[in-house]
This record gives structure tokens, C-alpha cells and sequence, in this order.
């Protein structure tokens, strides 16, 4: 019996000595298309990644086969914001809220951004940045699904994951503060009382 379907793309970020991540679940219907999205939505990340900054690593995987996944070179790439000195500190992240159906608690926190498009913590963006964030996002909205914890209607168990088109999203006017963990956002673990 073979498994079904579902890609989720990785990118792997570096920006001075520290990494993080982002994964994107993709609406295609095997891993070569995916591929091709998660390269559509690398390119329109990288237009909004200050230039000290990169992609260094992609890979699309199923996420109902353990273990599996399918590098690709062709999301890889320096961040492309051309007239930016410096990016904001990596704790400081511009929070995209995603809509899908009834719902819009899910978000995508966009690290390395220019250090410019912010004053006093609030994401204040000049009109180019604010057309390649909204390019960024109708790629997010072509290609890509987002994951919702839902009630099964039919228990057990008692919530199940849902996969639903993305129908828009918009950049949160305060900055997130959160912290990338380690090295390419692997969890932090517990912390352990003496």
C-alpha cells in the first residue's frame, strides 16, 4: 500500500554565525513539483533577506515517509535586498499571520530582514519592501498549504490535522521577539532546575 502525499519544503538560513528555518507545506501532488515551488518561494524569500544573509540548504520531503527527502540547489542563494547596511538581529522577526478558512492563528516568522524597515520595534516598510512582501505572500497563497489542529469529527483521536489553502496573510505591525533556538531552529529543550 503506498503512502499518500503531503510535501513540506525546508529552507535553511544562515545570517552571520547563526541558522534558522522555515517550512512551507506545498499543494503539489508529488516531490518534482514541489521542488519547483519551494523554488518560486525561495526566490521570493530571498528578495526580502538582507544580503548578509542566505538560503544554504533546501529539501522537500513527505511528510508521511519517515525519513525521505529531496535536496534541491536551485532554492540556495544570498539574500537579494539590494540597499540595506545590515540586518536585524536574529531574535527580531517580522510575523506573517496566514488566513485559511475560519482561521488565521498560523504564522511564519521572517528573520534577516533589513534593519531599515523597522523603527523603535514596529515593522515600518518603504513601499518597494512592502510590494516584495506581497510577492512573498501570493507565492505563500499559490503554493501553499497551511497545517490546522481541528476536532475529529469521527474520535479517536480527539483532533486530527487539516491541510487548507492559504487565502492571504499580513505582516503583524510590532515585531516578534523569538528566540532562533539552536543552530537551524532545533528545539531548546527543557530548562532543568538545580
Amino acid at each position: 500500500m503506498s503512502s499518500p502525499f503531503q510535501g513540506r519544503g525546508t529552507l535553511f538560513f544562515s545570517g552571520g554565525s547563526s541558522g534558522w528555518t522555515e517550512s512551507y507545506y506545498l499543494i503539489g501532488p508529488d516531490y518534482s513539483t514541489c521542488l519547483t515551488q519551494l523554488a518560486a518561494i525561495a526566490a521570493a524569500r530571498k528578495a526580502i533577506l538582507q544580503l548578509d544573509c542566505s538560503i544554504v540548504h533546501a529539501f522537500v520531503s513527505n511528510i508521511y515517509v519517515r525519513g525521505d527527502s529531496f535536496p534541491t540547489n536551485s532554492a540556495n542563494g544570498v539574500g537579494t535586498w539590494p540597499t540595506s547596511p545590515a540586518f536585524m538581529p536574529l531574535d527580531y522577526a517580522i510575523q506573517m499571520t496566514w488566513t485559511g478558512g475560519v482561521y488565521s492563528r498560523n504564522k511564519t516568522f521572517l528573520r534577516g530582514f533589513p534593519i531599515e524597515m523597522q523603527t523603535d520595534g514596529a515593522y515600518l516598510p518603504t513601499s518597494p519592501y512592502a510590494t516584495a512582501v506581497s510577492n512573498y505572500e501570493l507565492e505563500i497563497v499559490t503554493n501553499c498549504y497551511i497545517r490546522q489542529l481541528v476536532p475529529n469529527p469521527t474520535p479517536p483521536p480527539a483532533m486530527i490535522y487539516q491541510f487548507v489553502a492559504v487565502l492571504g496573510g499580513s505582516p503583524r505591525f510590532g515585531l516578534a521577539r523569538r528566540k532562533t533556538g539552536r543552530p537551524f531552529g532545533l528545539p531548546r529543550g527543557r530548562l532543568i532546575a538545580p
